[in-house]
């Protein structure tokens, strides 16, 4: 199984069209996986039920293997199990009817709650026999599977993290920060290509560094000779080291965070600094050639993973700096300028 490619659940009895429209699933990242009856459909589906991205059923299809293709034996049972896994399982599997038959003959038994994720499409149905509906049905599967992802990795395992953004949203963090995150999430939790690469983390720690600055926990005048932040400064300094600048020298007085944190928010910055930098810069040479030596995305994943425990690290000191305010009127600066 390709792991790129979402498994789609097929209730297809008619194996003469398996393949025209399988390769055009292809195209829309859509791996059609077909099953003469229901049984085998329902075992398939219950055996391994995250392996299905939705299903897509013929309503004149066999219950069982031996028995006729009756719709009203079919869709009334399909839909009874669908319904009953989707409650067991805490997830919504959506469904959809691909078919050439004439629509009086199962109109009525198609429920109401397809609207839930199809509520765009004016049909209960789409028309096997017409190329653009096929084609129509395949791209709303593959952008409703894509929300489904962005959902489950925002309710779901990180939704600790999404909190904390919204939280932080509010004091200057940039909402880029969100969408390149979770991009790089549902990279890692499904396999989906990201659109964003190791170049980007460095963006995400400037969005950072800025907020911290406009929350004066980083200094304002720290800049480099391009008069921009400078990123490698605040890295530094957040790391407990001093540093001098623009003639004013940098001096930590208490930590503000501890040393795991400084040296895991160095090193994103280190690979994104790499992953952006000119194609002649050494650094980027040695990560191009180690990302060609591995073939896979672990590094990239293990920097959204990482980026994940920063952004809780940085709430949880925004909400510290609050109770400063509220109980001294003023935040505590952590460095002095001399």
């Amino acid at each position: 199984m390709n792991n790129e490619l979402k498994q789609i659940l097929w209730v297809e009895g008619n194996g003469l069209i398996h393949r025209d429209f399988q390769e055009e699933a292809l195209s829309f990242g859509l791996q059609l996986v077909p099953y003469d009856c229901w049984d085998d459909a329902y075992k398939a589906l219950n055996d391994n039920f995250t392996r299905w991205a939705a299903i897509i059923m013929q309503p004149k299809s066999k219950l069982h293997a031996g028995s006729l293709r009756r719709v009203m034996q079919f869709l009334p049972q399909a839909f009874s199990d669908i319904n009953v896994l989707c409650a067991i399982k805490g997830k919504i599997l959506p469904w959809y009817i691909l078919t050439d038959i004439k629509e009086e003959e199962f109109s009525d038994l198609v429920l109401e709650s397809r609207t839930a994720w199809d509520s765009g499409w004016p049909n209960k149905y789409y028309d096997s026999s017409v190329r653009e509906d096929r084609l129509m049905l395949f791209k709303r599967i593959k952008e409703q599977t894509q929300l489904s992802e962005k959902q489950m990795v925002r309710t779901g395992q990180y939704k600790n993290v999404f909190s904390a953004l919204n939280y932080l949203y509010g004091h200057q963090l940039n909402i880029q920060v969100g969408e390149i995150l979770e991009d790089l999430l549902v990279s890692a939790c499904f396999g989906s290509p990201s659109i964003y690469n190791i170049g980007h983390i460095r963006k995400v720690i400037e969005y950072l560094f800025y907020s911290m600055v406009k929350n004066n926990l980083l200094p304002l005048n720290l800049k480099n000779v391009n008069n921009k932040m400078n990123l490698e400064g605040y890295s530094r300094l957040l790391s407990a080291l001093d540093v001098d600048c623009n003639g004013i020298h940098y001096k930590v007085i208490i930590p503000i965070i501890n040393k795991v944190m400084a040296k895991n928010i160095h090193n994103l910055l280190q690979l994104g600094n790499s992953g952006s930098h000119a194609a002649n810069d050494s650094n980027s040479k040695d990560l191009d050639e180690y990302l060609q030596k591995v073939g896979t995305n672990n590094l990239l994943n293990s920097c959204a993973l990482q980026l994940c425990d920063v952004i809780l690290w940085y709430e949880q000191i925004i909400k510290d700096t609050q109770k400063q305010m509220e109980q001294r009127g003023k935040v505590f600066q952590w460095w002095s300028e001399v």
